[in-house]
């Protein structure tokens, strides 16, 4: 083994695409020869916010019609829950759980390398933000960024009070690169902006993993996406 790594992401949301992230970056650094594990590490504001059922309104009168209108679908949603729990434990590479984020180093373990991969990790906007996710915890090892993002607009995402801190966790890191124009320009440089880790798997890696094609799906970037 070339060495252990430790990957940070939205891997315990319930949510397809971080799912699907959260796999396709851990088989791809595995594939290179690294001992590779997902950090199990669940902001307690996520568990919250994923917590059945789903309730958006902050009112309690609001919250109250909203749970009665899930009330027909709550069955549907536990297969939904327990699905992506399934999926989780069959086919990623976890550490033991941790919720406390002082005991991340102590109950998940060390690594030689940590990655801060994908989807809208560095967003300080997202409820479930901590800066957990800019790998503020590390004490030792080399950091890294493959395409996380601070979301849709940017820069403009990031409040002037925090700009200051994200830049300097940041400059922290051994390599960087982000998702997405927005998120390279907050940083004035110029830092590669790289595929989605689900764009790192070919369609036969994701039909196979749905079941022996399942998935009918022909990609027009088919051509360039093994850019592994």
């Amino acid at each position: 083994m070339k060495g252990t790594v430790g990957i940070v992401d939205f891997h315990a949301a319930t949510n397809y695409g971080s799912a699907l992230l959260a796999y396709a970056l851990q088989r791809v650094v595995s594939d290179m020869g690294y001992d590779c594990s997902i950090i199990n590490y669940q902001p307690q504001k996520q568990v919250d916010g994923y917590r059945l059922p789903i309730l958006v309104s902050r009112h309690p009168v609001k919250r109250w019609i909203e749970s009665l209108c899930w009330l027909p679908y709550n069955k549907q949603m536990k297969r939904k829950v327990d699905k992506f729990k399934s999926f989780a434990h069959d086919y990623m590479r976890l550490t033991p759980y941790c919720c406390d984020p002082s005991k991340i180093n102590e109950e998940c373990g060390t690594f030689d390398y940590y990655i801060a991969g994908g989807d809208q990790i560095w967003n300080t906007g997202c409820f479930e933000f901590e800066w957990y996710y800019y790998l503020d915890f590390v004490r030792n090892g080399k950091k890294i960024a493959y395409a996380p993002s601070m979301g849709p607009n940017g820069r403009k995402t990031i409040p002037a009070h925090l700009a200051e801190r994200v830049r300097r966790e940041v400059k922290t890191y051994q390599a960087v690169a982000v998702r997405d124009s927005g998120t390279a320009a907050f940083f004035d440089s110029n830092l590669p902006v790289v595929l989605d880790p689900t764009m790192l798997l070919d369609v036969e890696e994701w039909n196979k993993l749905a079941g022996g094609g399942c998935l009918k799906i022909k990609f027009e970037m088919a051509s360039f996406v093994s850019a592994k």
